[in-house]
Order: C-alpha cells, then structure tokens, then sequence
C-alpha cells in the first residue's frame, strides 16, 4: 500500500487507499493462499485496516467532546472503530472479550509511533556507531517499559476480560454482513446499478 502511494505521488495520480487495500490483499494472498485461512494476524491486520480506513470517518463525529491536541480525538476514533469491527473475530477466534482493551489502547497507541521510530533508528545507527545507538536504545526502551507497564497493569486487573467460549460462526457471519450492508451498500448499489 505504501509502494502505491507513492507511485501514485510519483506519477501524479490519485491514490485510492481502498484498491491499495484489495491489490495489496490481492498480492499478499497470491503469493501465500493459506494467509485467508490459516494466519489470524493476517486477518486480524485486514480487518483493522478496514476499520480505520472505512469505519473510523463514520463515526468520527460520536469523538467530537475529544480534544484534538496531540491528535487524541484521531487516536480515539481510530481505536474504537478497530476495537468494533475486530470485536465479533476476536470473540469467534479465541472467546476472549477484553474489558480493558479499550483504555489500554488509549494510554499506549500514542506512543508507538516514536517506539518504532526509534527502533528503526537505533538498528540503523547501531550498523555505525554502538556509542551513538545506545542514548537512542535507552530512549526506546523507556518506551517499550512504559508500554509494557501499562499492559500489566490492565492485565492484572480482576475480571479485566471474559472467556465466551464456541461463540457461534453463524452470529459473526451475519455481524460482519450487517457492517458490510452499514459501510459499503451505497456503493455497492452504484456499482451494481452502473453495472447493469
């Protein structure tokens, strides 16, 4: 998806991130089928993605009370809008409803950007200096102790998440129908109307 946009930037063409998002899932399942299947990040990620790209705008509008300083009401709607869509996944895959997902995804999503970004850098840096990665290192693993302090805390939490066990494929199939009718129907018809 990144390599489109910025082919597309490159070109002078408009990016449209939703057949970004097909032909990357295109690609990704072509060349190993068994990620559709088999690989529940993989499908954990898709779903995700179309949540932030298709759900969040939706119902940005119920995060209107949140600041937008240090982009908290972005953080906000994007984390609702994934918790939502992969809610019903979650509950079929592994029967497991987190009650503390949500605060938690808020006190630490904000900082992952920078953890990444200074992993990135004390990798590359540490190709060239061991001296000049280690300040950047420490910087991140003040990140990464404040991250995982945070998960322990939630996690240590009394009846922080539930176990519903055999949740029924049949609900999640007709969940998922529902939000694919709530997201996409308008399109869908003009695709069909054009269509025929």
């Amino acid at each position: 998806m990144a390599t489109l946009a910025l082919v597309a930037r490159a070109t002078g063409r408009n990016y449209d991130v939703a057949r970004a998002l097909i032909l990357a899932l295109f690609f990704m399942i072509l060349i190993n089928p068994f990620l559709l299947v088999y690989d529940v990040s993989f499908q954990l990620s898709f779903i995700a993605t179309v949540a932030v790209i298709f759900l969040a705008p939706r119902i940005e509008k119920y995060f209107t009370w949140v600041t937008k300083r240090f982009q908290l009401r972005d953080i906000t709607t994007v984390t609702c809008a994934a918790y939502i869509l992969v809610l019903p996944f979650i509950l079929y895959k592994m029967g497991n409803l987190s009650v503390v997902a949500l605060p938690a995804n808020f006190l630490i999503l904000p900082f992952i950007p920078f953890t990444m970004l200074l992993g990135f850098l004390t990798g590359f840096v540490g190709l060239l200096s061991y001296i000049l990665a280690v300040p950047l290192g420490f910087i991140s693993y003040l990140f990464l102790h404040y991250e995982l302090a945070v998960i322990n805390f939630f996690s240590n939490i009394p009846f922080a998440s539930f176990t519903i066990p055999d949740f029924p494929f049949i609900l999640t199939i007709l969940i998922y129908l529902y939000f694919i009718y709530r997201l996409f129907w308008r399109s869908l018809k003009k695709f069909f109307y054009f269509s025929f």
